[in-house]
This record gives C-alpha cells, sequence and structure tokens, in this order.
C-alpha cells in the first residue's frame, strides 16, 4: 500500500444500521420512506417516495441525511450503493443497510467511488456465497477493509475521477445513442421489404400450415437431456440456446405427446413476451414449454424463414398487438384464434430473394451492433482501470 495510506474496516469509522420495517404509505403521514425500489439508475425520484408513519425514536434511528450511503442488502441487487446528495425528511426500510461515514476520516464520495470497484464486488461475492437469496448483512459489510489515503488525497482523487467520470459518461451516452440507432436498422430494412406487398397472396396461417399449442404445465428441469424451450429462448427470430434448460426422457416423452419439434417447425409465445418467435434449427431435441405454440408450414406454400420474417414484421406485429387480449396478470393472444391470423405470402421465388435481403441486413445490423457494445465495454473497461489506479494510489 502507498505510503501515507491505511487498511481500516468500515465499521472502525462508519454508523452502520439496518433501515426501518414499516409499511408504506402515499398519503403524507410522516417521514418518507426509501426503499430499494426507489433507486433507479443511480437516482431517487423524491416525489415518488411514499411515506411512513414512525416514532420520534426510530425516526431519530433509522433517518438519512446528505453524505449517507444506503446499501441494497438482499435480491438480485445486494452490494448495490447509493450515495445520498440530497435528502428530504427521510429513513431507509428495511431492506437497506445505511452507512454514516465519520467525516473526520473519510469523504463520503471517496467511500462511494470504492464501493464501485471490482474490488468491492469481490467481496460482496465472497459475502453472499452461500446465502439463500443472496444476503449481505451489516457485520460483513462493517468488516469490510477500505484503503484510505489522507482526507486531502481523498478529495484530489474524487476531483481527478469526477473530471475523467464526465467525459466517459458523454461518450457512453453518445454510444448509447448510436447503438439504438444501429437497432433500429434492422427493422427499418426488413420494414421496407415487406412494404413492397402488391400483388402478395392473403391467406389464412391454417392454408399454410398446422398451429399446435404447447402443455400448459412445467416440468422439473434437469442440468441435461433434452432440451426445454422455453418462451425466454425466443429472442427476434432466434432461439438463445444459453436461456433453455432440459427434461427427463420420461418428460420429454410426455411433453411431446401433442407435437415433438422438428427442423423447420416455427415456435412462438402467445403469452407475456407477444411478438416473439422463433425457427428450430437442424438436430435439435426439444419439447414446448408453457404459453408457447408451433406452427409446422407447407413449404410449398411458404418457407419457414420467410414465415418468421413475416412475423418480425411491422405489419404482422402491428396486427398482434390489436389482437392481444388484455388480462389482469399477463397478456396474451387466442391461440385458437391465432390459425385465422392473415399473412400476406408472395411467390416462392420473391420468398427467396427476401431471405437473401433480411440475412444481409442482419449480418450488417449484427456487426453495427458488435463494435458498439465493444465500445461500451471498452468504457467501462476504462472506468475500472480508472477506479484501480485511484484505491492504488497510483491515479496522477
Amino acid at each position: 500500500m502507498k505510503a501515507g495510506w491505511e487498511l481500516r474496516a468500515l465499521g472502525e469509522f462508519s454508523e452502520i444500521k439496518y433501515g426501518y420495517t414499516a409499511k408504506a404509505a402515499r398519503d403524507a403521514v410522516g417521514p418518507r420512506f426509501l426503499r430499494i425500489t426507489d433507486i433507479q439508475d443511480g437516482r431517487v425520484d423524491w416525489d415518488q417516495v411514499p411515506y411512513c408513519k414512525i416514532t420520534e425514536k426510530d425516526h431519530a434511528k433509522h433517518s438519512v441525511s446528505k453524505g449517507d450511503i444506503v446499501f441494497a442488502r438482499t435480491g438480485a441487487t445486494t452490494g448495490k450503493s447509493f450515495l445520498i446528495s440530497e435528502a428530504p425528511d427521510t429513513v431507509c426500510a428495511s431492506y437497506l443497510i445505511k452507512v454514516r461515514p465519520n467525516d473526520e476520516i473519510v469523504e463520503s464520495s471517496f467511500l462511494n467511488l470504492y464501493f464501485q470497484t471490482s474490488e468491492y464486488w469481490q467481496h460482496i461475492s465472497l459475502g453472499t456465497e452461500g446465502a439463500a437469496q443472496g444476503g449481505f448483512n451489516a457485520t460483513k459489510l462493517a468488516a469490510l477493509p477500505i484503503p484510505l489515503p489522507p482526507l486531502q488525497e481523498q478529495r484530489r482523487i474524487v476531483a481527478v475521477l469526477d473530471e475523467a467520470f464526465e467525459g466517459l459518461a458523454r461518450a457512453r451516452e453518445n454510444t448509447e445513442a448510436n447503438l439504438a440507432s444501429a437497432r433500429e436498422f434492422f427493422p427499418s430494412g426488413v420494414s421496407q421489404i415487406f412494404s413492397e406487398s402488391d400483388g402478395w397472396e392473403r391467406l389464412l396461417i391454417s392454408e399454410v400450415g398446422e398451429v399446435f399449442d404447447g402443455p400448459h404445465a412445467t416440468p422439473k428441469t434437469i442440468d441435461k437431456g433434452p432440451l426445454f424451450l422455453g418462451i425466454s429462448s425466443l429472442i427476434d427470430g432466434r432461439i438463445e440456446l444459453g436461456k433453455t434448460r432440459h427434461v427427463t426422457e420420461e418428460d420429454f416423452a410426455k411433453w411431446t405427446r401433442r407435437v415433438e419439434p422438428e427442423a423447420g417447425d416455427v415456435v412462438f409465445s402467445y403469452e407475456t413476451r407477444l411478438g416473439q418467435v422463433g425457427l428450430i434449427p437442424e438436430g435439435m431435441r426439444c419439447c414446448l414449454g408453457r404459453r408457447m405454440g408451433l406452427v409446422r408450414l407447407n413449404e410449398d406454400i411458404v418457407s419457414p424463414e420467410f414465415f418468421v420474417a413475416y412475423y418480425l414484421s411491422p405489419f404482422f406485429q402491428d396486427f398482434l398487438r390489436k389482437s392481444t387480449v388484455k388480462g389482469a396478470t399477463v397478456d396474451r393472444i387466442s391461440i385458437k384464434d391465432f390459425p385465422n391470423f392473415p399473412v400476406l405470402v408472395p411467390p416462392k421465388k420473391v420468398q427467396g430473394k427476401i431471405i437473401d435481403q433480411i440475412a444481409h441486413f442482419r449480418e450488417v445490423n449484427d456487426g453495427i451492433v458488435e463494435k458498439v457494445l465493444a465500445k461500451l465495454q471498452d468504457l467501462a473497461d476504462l472506468r475500472q482501470s480508472l477506479l484501480q489506479k485511484a484505491f492504488a494510489g497510483e491515479l496522477t
């Protein structure tokens, strides 16, 4: 460690307390009640934070002030921190841990930067191992070792990083705008292709293929075996195998009684992830999951690749939106009505040309997106590199 720095446990120079357990209320009946869900993208919309009733004693114990840092202690956001830069009269909720640093020893803004380092997240990962819900408690947080330079050096590091991160934020904002544009390239190209549909035959899905419904239950899944194809596997015309699970041979036999998917079959979601579709490739042995339907096409009339492309076209997607049945818990399209949905079918020769055009658009689009994502990763890596240098005492 650099001369003049020391390594001290967070609990040695900070007051650490759990949040308060109460019911949130929308009426202004007390202080604001800050919850994990109120912290979005590193910001808090205080006008949307609810209130709570609390005794004077508990209010003093759980109130948060400018300079405090709160931590998510459970769930998917475990370890995520938020520096309170402003706060109306507020207490933090029970799934948060409040840290109030001693400002004679550490600058809150310096400490908060440490909670963004890969070293900190390694500590969090170790601290949550074996916890049923990824929990992280105040005792583990208090024992966290923090590298501390003198206050003057802390302030210098904060100033240098703030300036550098401001530039990185601008670069990231521009890159994300480029990513949004890149992701519009493919649907824009597809829209242009399908806008030229004069002379195409209007048929019902039942006239170009047979529709099957998947099982209405979920089997116990295992690590190996035939694939259990869930709707989360359908990503814009593709099947992402990283999102699949597996079933036993016995369950596979049960789950394929209605239909066993074959290469060239088109699978689609008819609940929740509406509009998603995919094409079964060669060699995939799988069964359908819940909320998933299948179309086995007459390839003399329409090719599966064209049908998938048409399904993703703005015209058919708009038709699906208009055909959506709004439910209390999930939205759906009627699997019973699905065979009567219309599809515009060009001659087979035209279908082949369209498939080639779309393949070109997708290839170009994937290349652009890959480059932009690599740029975003470079920016994230640079940010971590600066943080690592800062807490190693190497930031000039």
